[in-house]
């Protein structure tokens, strides 16, 4: 037996970024606070293709997963240190 969970997400303003964007496909990251639990944000990559001949289809959720500020802050910290010509292989340390 499996269980579902409902992870409730606020409806403050949400950060978007657009990923990937080619022909009628789309990605784009969205980070958004989640209510009741300050400090923790909802992660999702999603994808959707415009073209897709089954609407239901046509969005779908990638990846998702639920961070604190801290764990926020490591992934900054790691992508600022990429993209000044860090290596790839870098280690902000364990997650706490």
């Amino acid at each position: 037996m499996s269980s579902t969970t409902t992870t409730p997400v606020r409806s403050a303003p949400a950060l978007r970024c657009l990923l990937a964007e080619s022909g009628s496909y789309r990605e784009q990251l969205t980070i958004a606070p989640l209510d009741g639990q300050p400090g923790r944000f909802d992660v999702r990559v999603t994808s959707w293709l415009e073209s897709a001949r089954d609407p239901l289809l046509a969005h779908h959720r990638r990846f998702r997963t639920t961070l604190d500020r801290a764990a926020l802050q490591r992934l900054h910290q790691a992508l600022g240190a990429l993209l000044e010509g860090g290596s790839a292989d870098i280690d902000t340390g364990p997650a706490a």
